[in-house]
């Protein structure tokens, strides 16, 4: 956000950056990890996102949907998500037989 002021003496807050994420991006969400916890593990989940609602607060906070649109409990600031680049491509556990 930037002041910008105008010649009646105005002072106007504006947004001049575009938001980061908008309603339906897939992301993922960071993981919180303890003091103990192995360097080497994931620092985002594997479950890919979809925000379902921005809201306008001040920070701004998502709500977020899994896979089968199911709401997920909270609200999330854009400072816990990482972008999907293919949303189209999931990890594969192990295969069936």
């Amino acid at each position: 956000m930037w002041k910008r002021s105008s010649t009646q003496g105005i002072y106007k807050w504006l947004d001049i950056l575009s938001d980061l994420f908008k309603s339906g991006d897939k992301l993922r969400i960071s993981k919180f990890k303890n003091a103990f916890e192995k360097v080497y593990t994931p620092n985002w989940t594997t479950e890919i996102f979809t925000i379902s609602r921005v809201e306008n607060t001040h920070p701004v906070t998502y709500k977020l949907s899994d896979y089968r649109d199911q709401p997920i409990a909270g609200g999330f600031y854009e400072q816990e998500f990482l972008k999907v680049e293919h949303p189209d491509i999931y990890l594969v556990e192990k295969v069936l037989k």
